[in-house]
């Protein structure tokens, strides 16, 4: 039988909420109805099994590499067999479309362009110079879906919020490459700038809003000042441990984005809402590596 903390690991757990709370910000940003829950719970789990699938086949296409560098990953140990892995992470990725297509015409296309961007990710571009932005444009795309019962979609602050979320991610990403080496200064830097500047960007919402609650500014400083704070060591050392670090903050993170974003729109209960998933998020990253 495989361990079942094989699997945990496989499919980040920890990360899955991340992956939801991009759907109930999304949800809350465009104005849903917080009384009716059933489509963003049908996207959020849609969500997560598109999250899950992405990372697991992930695995398996670095299953060589990891036999070579990270040994105790499920597949390379000998925990969990390639192929397995390879149809677990594949139902997972049309189990999530499935169920988002059942959420209307509009999350079909999204979430089949999202797995679609997965899939680019996993078998090519992660090996390029573009892994960055294409992992950037999956969460954006990610945190689209969660708009998708908005009347107007997509309007001016949803692509801007997209856009913000895509800079955000695409920077973690950047900063975050050959995290288990000692790597150049140039990418941490630039991707610890690019980080702040996806928050600090945030506070440009209002702009293309009608109304706004202003304690969003509040939450989007308070953001930005722990990604600033968090990562300043690694782009002053860029030793493994600093960015290893970092990155798990940055990711557990995108909870407190997508809080923001939801502060900004609809007020402080509904971004409380949102940051409830950081409780189980944040305990399980004490035992499952979140990268």
């Amino acid at each position: 039988m495989i361990p079942l903390r094989a699997w945990w690991q496989l499919c980040r757990v920890p990360n899955l909420f991340t992956a939801a709370a991009d759907i109930g910000a999304g949800y809350l940003f465009t104005g849903g109805d917080t009384t009716h829950w059933q489509t963003p719970a049908l996207l959020m789990i849609a969500a997560m099994c598109l999250y899950a699938g992405g990372v697991v086949l992930n695995d398996v296409y670095d299953a060589d590499r990891d036999a070579m560098t990270r040994r105790d990953r499920p597949i390379p140990s000998g925990q969990v067999s390639r192929r397995h892995a390879a149809c677990v992470g594949a139902t997972l990725l049309v189990a999530g479309w499935a169920l988002a297509a059942a959420a209307g015409g509009r999350a079909a296309l999204t979430a089949g362009l999202l797995a679609f961007c997965i899939l680019v990710y996993d078998g090519w571009a992660k090996q390029t110079r573009v892994a960055p932005a294409v992992m950037g444009l999956c969460r954006a795309l990610n945190l689209m879906l969660g708009m998708v019962d908005a009347p107007a979609w997509p309007a001016d602050e949803h692509l801007f919020a997209a856009a913000m979320m895509w800079l955000y991610v695409s920077s973690v990403t950047l900063f975050a490459r050959r995290e288990a080496e000692f790597a150049g200064m140039t990418h941490i830097r630039i991707g610890w700038i690019g980080a702040a500047a996806g928050v600090a960007g945030l506070g440009g919402l209002p702009c293309f809003m009608d109304a706004y609650e202003p304690v969003g500014r509040v939450m989007v400083g308070t953001l930005l000042l722990t990604v600033v704070l968090v990562g300043r060591p690694a782009a002053r050392a860029g030793s493994p441990h600093d960015v290893q670090r970092a990155v798990t903050v940055y990711v557990l993170a995108i909870i407190a984005f997508d809080a923001c974003l939801a502060c900004t729109a609809r007020g402080l209960m509904p971004a409380g809402v949102i940051l409830t998933l950081l409780i189980p998020a944040v305990l399980l990253a004490r035992a499952i590596r979140v990268t």
